[in-house]
This record gives structure tokens, C-alpha cells and sequence, in this order.
């Protein structure tokens, strides 16, 4: 399997710093996409399985459609009874009941609980700025029917003042 480090012999091939660093960028992000993409392929494929319905033939692959004759005068019928979708749900519901949340423990280095507690509350108030819940749910959701789901925590300035440095998480 190629590496983005499998690419970096060839990377003295002139231009100016910023011209190289695009190209090794591309060349990664090449190597990315070809390693991925049969996973991205894949997730699509399970979230449309997972909520396939008589309209749509998610469930049904070409092959078997066009050997039924889909789409053609003679076509037999491509009946789709979805099985999946109620376990997922019941998964997917369970999860959002039982609602993800960070918690913190003093482990070592003079760490205490009260300070604990203040970094838990810290968190507690960026989940619930944030909307946290929306995206775990969201999370939850695409990790059930594709196998692919996560979240990310960002920062951004504040809209209040232009001039400062400071970042909300």
C-alpha cells in the first residue's frame, strides 16, 4: 500500500516553497482517496441499503433487476420489505436515550476534583452552546447504518471583536 511518505523522493522538482507544499498536499491527498475509496463506496451503499424502500430499490442490485426484466414490459415485480431499518432504529433510539457526555477524572500531576469538576463544567457548556447533542445524534445515526460516524470539536473567533485573538471552542 503506497504512503504519502512513499511519494516525498520526488518532491525536488523545483517550484517555489509554497508550490511544493500544494503538490505534496495533492499527492496525499491522492493517496487518501485511493485508499478510502472503497470504504466511501461501501458507506454509501449501506446507508442506502439501510433505508431502502419500495420506491427506490435500494436493496436490489442492477444485475438482479435487469434479470427480472426492470423497466421493460415484461418486468417482474422487485418487492423491497425492509428489515433493517427497525433494528437500526431501535439501536439508533436506544443511543439517544443513554446521551453521550464527557467526563472528566483527576488522574495525576496534582490534579484534583474540584478541578475535575470545573473542566467538566467547562465541557458541559461548550456541549450546550455548540448543540452538541444534535451532532452526536447525528454521529450516531451514520455509525449505525453506514459504519462511518464521528464528530469534530472546532474553535472560531467570536463575532463580538474583530481585533482580538481569542477563540470560542
Amino acid at each position: 500500500m503506497a504512503t504519502p511518505d512513499t511519494y516525498h523522493d520526488d518532491m525536488d522538482d523545483g517550484g517555489t516553497p509554497d508550490e511544493k507544499i500544494v503538490k505534496e498536499a495533492m499527492r496525499r491527498f491522492a493517496v487518501c482517496a485511493t485508499v478510502e475509496n472503497d470504504c466511501r463506496i461501501r458507506f454509501i451503499e449501506d446507508i442506502k441499503f439501510a433505508n431502502g424502500d419500495a420506491d427506490n430499490l435500494y436493496q436490489w442490485d442492477q444485475t438482479t433487476r435487469d434479470a427480472r426484466g426492470y423497466g421493460t414490459i415484461d418486468e417482474r415485480p422487485c418487492l423491497t420489505i425492509n428489515k433493517v431499518r427497525q433494528h437500526n432504529l431501535n439501536i439508533i433510539n436506544d443511543a439517544k436515550q443513554n446521551k453521550p457526555s464527557v467526563k472528566v477524572k483527576p488522574v495525576g500531576n496534582g490534579a484534583t476534583f474540584e478541578a475535575a469538576q470545573v473542566y467538566e463544567g467547562i465541557c458541559r457548556h461548550i456541549e450546550y452552546i455548540s448543540n452538541a447533542q444534535a451532532a452526536y445524534d447525528t454521529a450516531t445515526t451514520f455509525q449505525v447504518q453506514g459504519g462511518i460516524g464521528w464528530i469534530r470539536v472546532t474553535t472560531d473567533y467570536p463575532d463580538y471583536n474583530d481585533q482580538s485573538f481569542d477563540q470560542e471552542i
